[in-house]
């Protein structure tokens, strides 16, 4: 996973979490001299080679070599991504992670938000010709399919002309390579003679 915190808001997680007191949570400490000690959590033993020291911010374990800083710690001990530790930290400081704005993901978005109004207008078309076609309406009544369930699912109802759709749409404003890569029309190429022409085909 990249990383899309602020480094700024990293160090400054990292300088608000004291080591000890986060380690401390998860294994028993004890100070000599002006380290901590204690039982690692990463391997089994019985003699405590797990250091802390408060002044430099790391531990060290110097039976399985695991050692870091407050963050590594984290991750290791919970299992988490560095983003996740970070992330975790900070709620424990009340601090506010404000993320990297990252240019392609807010384009992609924005994408999908097109996207989705385009399906949404095409959808609302087809449900205002079911509601607006007599037949339409009535062979659904037959079918016990009522009002209540065609406004639950959105039932809609597609007229002979293929093109309506893509006309309404263009007329909402709507780019016809937009309406395209939404999956409501294909565009059909055929040769006539030596040139060739091309037609946008509606999808039932």
């Amino acid at each position: 996973m990249t990383n899309s915190i602020n480094d700024d808001i990293i160090e400054r997680v990292r300088t608000s979490n004291d080591i000890v007191e986060v380690i401390s949570q998860y294994v028993a400490l004890k100070r000599t001299g002006s380290n901590f000690v204690g039982i690692c959590p990463f391997h089994n033993e019985k003699t405590p080679s797990f250091s802390v020291s408060p002044s430099k911010q790391i531990y060290h374990c110097f039976g399985c070599g695991e050692g870091g800083d407050v963050i590594s710690f984290k991750m290791k001990i919970n299992n988490l991504s560095f983003t996740e530790a970070i992330k975790s930290l900070a709620d424990r400081a009340g601090i506010v992670i404000e993320e990297k704005i990252n240019k392609k993901d807010i384009e992609l978005e924005q994408r999908k938000e097109k996207m989705f109004e385009i399906n949404r207008e095409a959808a609302n078309y087809f449900y205002k010709n079911l509601n607006s076609n007599i037949n339409a309406l009535s062979y659904l009544k037959d079918r016990q399919i009522f009002r209540e369930t065609i406004k639950l699912f959105g039932l809609g109802y597609s007229s002979n002309n293929w093109d309506e759709m893509y006309k309404y749409l263009t007329q909402k404003g709507y780019k016809e390579s937009d309406i395209e890569q939404a999956g409501l029309i294909i565009k059909m190429v055929s040769m006539i003679g030596l040139g060739i022409e091309s037609c946008s085909l509606l999808l039932i």
